[in-house]
């Protein structure tokens, strides 16, 4: 039974929304991702300063270096994030990294 089923349990407790979202029902798994804060961060913001591109990278790497973890975020008619996809390479060429 999973968590938060329909089962009374004596000091069950249901899972929260943020736990809900990050457990993915298919694989019995949890998605997780852990960028360490002393990482180099850098941001590409569209005209409403939203973050369009967001990139990682270890201290001390360059902005052409392949060492950086991009993120690129797509935007509905609300400015909410819709989707943020995943790549792995430069900074400099995050236009186009192909992300998935």
């Amino acid at each position: 039974m999973a968590i938060g089923d329909s089962i009374k349990r004596e000091g069950a407790v249901k899972p929260s929304s943020i736990e809900k979202d990050v457990f993915e029902q298919a694989v019995w798994a949890n998605r997780t991702v852990v960028i360490p804060l002393n990482m180099t961060r850098r941001w590409e913001n569209n005209a409403s300063g939203q973050p369009i591109y967001e990139g990682y990278s270890p201290k001390g790497s360059a902005e052409g270096d392949e060492a950086w973890l991009l993120f690129k975020n797509t935007y509905d008619s609300d400015s909410y994030i819709t989707k943020s996809e995943v790549a792995y390479g430069s900074w400099t060429l995050r236009s186009s990294a192909v992300y998935g």
